[in-house]
């Protein structure tokens, strides 16, 4: 986000922060939305990643997570968050940055994913944030569980190659291009500014 102030990233990323809480919150509501929500969430600290910065993205995570678990009543999905989805934007640019083969950073993208899974099992079990853990399903549940949640995760980091491409591509162009416009607009011309035209030019008729 090229010659924008502080002030504006600021108030873009409140933005992203208050329908990110109500993401997490219409998650906690309706259970199909459980692990949705985070997801769409997650897409949102992308943009401020690509359009304010890192420090800005770090920020409307750490909002979003602490706002989400204290307002949330099921906390299932904003633990959610909290645990992978939310920050899993940054960590994944930090492994494009140094590891080249895209096998190995989806490897080490779905240990995370699937530690997080554990961790979140874990703490529903001791019932620290109330809910259902999936580890006390049935075990071939459990295994259909895993199944899909591992899915989900392949089209979490899909989408957010895509909308980074997009950031990248046609959106980041129109950003350079509107930036240019405004730097190099014309000036108007001398009546616009409330100054008068020049009186058109006679002959002089007199001999």
């Amino acid at each position: 986000m090229p010659h924008v102030t502080p002030a504006r990233k600021m108030a873009f990323c409140g933005m992203l922060c208050a329908l990110g809480v109500l993401l997490l919150l219409l998650g906690g509501v309706l259970a199909v939305l459980s692990y949705a929500a985070p997801v769409f969430c997650g897409l949102l600290v992308l943009c401020a990643l690509e359009r304010c910065g890192r420090v800005y993205a770090w920020s409307l995570y750490g909002a979003t997570a602490l706002l989400g678990i204290l307002l949330c009543v099921q906390r299932e999905g904003a633990l959610f968050f909290a645990v992978f989805a939310g920050y899993y934007p940054m960590f994944r640019r930090f492994l494009e940055g140094r590891v080249r083969a895209k096998p190995l950073r989806l490897l080490l993208g779905l240990l995370l994913f699937n530690g997080a899974l554990l961790a979140i099992s874990l703490l529903m079990t001791l019932a620290f944030f109330g809910g259902s853990s999936l580890l006390a399903e049935a075990p071939v549940f459990l295994a259909l569980y895993a199944l899909l949640f591992n899915l989900l995760f392949f089209v979490y980091d899909l989408l957010l190659g895509r909308l980074a491409t997009v950031f990248a591509g046609p959106v980041r162009l129109r950003f350079i291009k509107k930036e240019k416009g405004n730097g190099t607009r014309p000036a108007p011309p001398s009546h616009f500014k409330g100054q008068s035209s020049p009186a058109p030019q006679t002959k002089d008729r007199t001999e």
